[in-house]
């Protein structure tokens, strides 16, 4: 149309994309307002008449391209044709390289999607032939002792399993055996252990025995021995004297030690005379229990001890009641002692004595076996 170009299409020399780029070009001086306007001073084309042939790599993108700003300082007509159309071109060229950019980035997606997603297809083809086609195998071609080679191997490795089991089952058996063992020399140790125990057991015993039995012979025997307390002038002694009316009965204990050994706290009980129809003395015979008051005292062998035994008064009538079968007359008492041997008795010994009066003989006789409280050495 006659009019000069406003801008010409020029490609990225430093290896961008290749999309087009409009380069403002005119014969006004806009670098007195711009930073650029030392920089294109000192080149031989510092007008725009011919800027495509300047360094104008700060033109290449529009945001950067901080060239319009200086056009609001000129006095230019911005409503003119040309003007408005290097503007739409630019808008529209950089648009285009963002739109074009997106759809390259999809389509780079999407292919890639597509190649995850296709499986390589297999072709498979069937041959019927009436003849069998011999097929030779590369590896036995190239390698013929593979095939004994690996017969040798699975043999000896079949072998090595075997032998493995046998050493596995022999040494389970060898396990098994010295388990009995020990089990066996457990059982004979504790049978010793028992017969051990027993051992100590039947020494203790045979001990224990022999100590009672030691003890037993050496051990005191209080014997005693009843002595009236009346003395005759030829000697002797009685348990009345019918010439009194009263204190005319009295009989005594005398104890002996009669073992081997002293007797230790000995304690003697008051001599009790008991007398009365016959059913009823002996009942309250069964019924006596010595109550020991004396002080402790040691006797020795040789010597004896007389209990306390006072005289008594019988009445003339009870006298005639036993001398004629129907009432009875006891002496009772006890004595208690102990040895001197350890370890010491938890209970002493004990002996007891019960004697009837008789009407002719000898004076004193043992109590009947029916009565429950007797004479008896503990």
């Amino acid at each position: 149309d006659g009019q000069e170009r406003i801008a010409a299409l020029r490609n990225d020399r430093d290896g961008g994309n290749g999309n087009p780029l409009l380069v403002l070009v005119g014969d006004f001086p806009f670098a007195l307002c711009s930073q650029f306007s030392a920089f294109l001073s000192c080149r031989s084309y510092g007008r725009l008449t011919h800027l495509e042939k300047c360094y104008h790599a700060a033109f290449k993108a529009f945001p950067c391209f901080r060239a319009f700003h200086v056009f609001r300082l000129f006095h230019m007509i911005y409503d003119s044709p040309q003007f408005i159309a290097a503007i739409k071109k630019i808008v529209l060229n950089l648009f285009g390289i963002r739109e074009t950019s997106r759809k390259s980035a999809d389509e780079d997606d999407q292919s890639s999607a597509e190649e995850e997603d296709v499986t390589p297809k297999v072709l498979s083809t069937e041959i019927h032939t009436p003849v069998p086609i011999r097929v030779k195998d590369e590896s036995d071609e190239r390698h013929p002792y593979l095939r004994k080679a690996k017969t040798i191997a699975e043999i000896l490795g079949i072998g090595a399993a075997i032998f493995y089991g046998y050493m596995a089952v022999r040494q389970w058996r060898e396990m098994i055996s010295a388990r009995h063992q020990n089990q066996r020399a457990i059982e004979v140790a504790e049978t010793g252990a028992n017969a051990a125990r027993g051992a100590a057991a039947s020494a203790k015993d045979t001990l224990d025995f022999y100590r009672q039995q030691f003890r037993m012979d050496q051990r005191p025997y209080v014997v005693p021995e009843p002595k009236g307390v009346f003395k005759y002038p030829n000697g002797t002694f009685a348990v009345f004297d019918f010439s009194r009316t009263v204190d005319n009965f009295g009989a005594c204990a005398e104890f002996f030690n009669r073992g081997k050994s002293p007797a230790v706290e000995v304690v003697t009980s008051d001599t009790k005379y008991m007398f009365g129809p016959i059913a009823t003395v002996r009942s309250e015979i069964n019924k006596y229990v010595p109550d020991y008051v004396t002080q402790p005292t040691i006797l020795t062998i040789g010597v004896s001890l007389f209990a306390s035994c006072p005289a008594a008064t019988i009445p003339k009538a009870d006298i005639e009641g036993w001398q004629n079968g129907t009432e009875e007359i006891y002496v009772v008492g006890g004595v208690l002692y102990r040895d001197m041997f350890k370890p010491r008795l938890s209970r002493p010994y004990e002996t007891t004595y019960c004697w009837k009066i008789q009407t002719s003989g000898l004076s004193f006789a043992s109590c009947p076996r029916e009565m429950k409280f007797r004479t008896n050495i503990k």
